[in-house]
């Protein structure tokens, strides 16, 4: 689902003249915020060449996701594992078919959540891993199926556009 933001300013000043020599002057000024959710009226297909990162499998709690900065989306059709190896900040949405996250802590278990962050405890000691998602941590997510062929993902990553080869085009 995309959401849609709009803001406009508005400033508006009305004069006139009234009765005799008399004047009015009307100054309006605001703005107004509209934010809509989009979703598609029937099924859709996302290109793969939509995400900036994609990991076809990834078993949770195998290997942790390294941390970072991330830009671009990013999607896996496994599940996601984090640690406490240092901050993870995504700018743009991050999902995974698993409903489920992994988070992995130094002194304790890869507790699986359905959850963007997760607090344990031992003892007096306690950690949290808590990854920054600045547009949406989305489980839970239908598979993105992958190119069916090199042609398609090498235009791909060129254009980030997936384009059919020309029946009279030759594909190397």
């Amino acid at each position: 689902m995309q959401h849609c933001h709009l803001s406009h300013q508005l400033s508006q000043c009305f004069w006139g003249h009234t009765f005799g020599s008399w004047a009015a002057t009307v100054d309006d000024s605001g703005s107004f915020t509209l934010t809509a959710a989009l979703a598609p009226s029937g099924g859709t297909q996302t290109s793969f060449a939509v995400w900036g990162t994609f990991i076809d499998q990834f078993t949770i709690c195998s290997s942790p996701f390294v941390p970072g900065t991330l830009t671009g989306p990013i999607f896996t059709n496994g599940a996601w594992a984090f640690s406490e190896a240092g901050p993870y900040i995504f700018t743009d949405s991050v999902g995974s078919v698993s409903g489920t996250a992994g988070f992995a802590f130094a002194k304790g278990p890869c507790d699986q959540k359905p959850a963007s962050s997760d607090t344990h405890k031992s003892g007096n000691n306690k950690s949290t891993i808590s990854p920054t998602f600045q547009s949406g941590f989305n489980l839970a997510q239908p598979a993105v199926p992958l190119p069916q062929n090199d042609y398609s993902q090498r235009r791909a990553v060129l254009d980030r556009k997936v384009r059919q080869p020309r029946p009279s085009q030759t594909v190397t």
